[in-house]
């Protein structure tokens, strides 16, 4: 308890204000990562959709005989 107390008073908050203050940081931390985690799947399936079609042109190149 002591450490709350400790932060509640370096924040100069109300004890009754300390706890929604924390629980609105941790929704924002929350969406945040959630936007992180999105970005990067994107990014891999992205990735894997180039070397895909990477594929498609080299197998067309063989089949054309270029």
């Amino acid at each position: 308890m002591g450490v709350i107390e400790n932060m509640r008073k370096q924040k100069n908050i109300a004890p009754s204000l300390f706890f929604e203050e924390v629980e609105d940081k941790l929704r924002k931390t929350e969406v945040f990562v959630m936007e992180q985690t999105k970005k990067a799947k994107d990014m891999h399936d992205s990735f894997n959709q180039l070397l895909e079609y990477r594929t498609v042109l080299r197998e067309t190149r063989v089949i054309l005989g270029y």
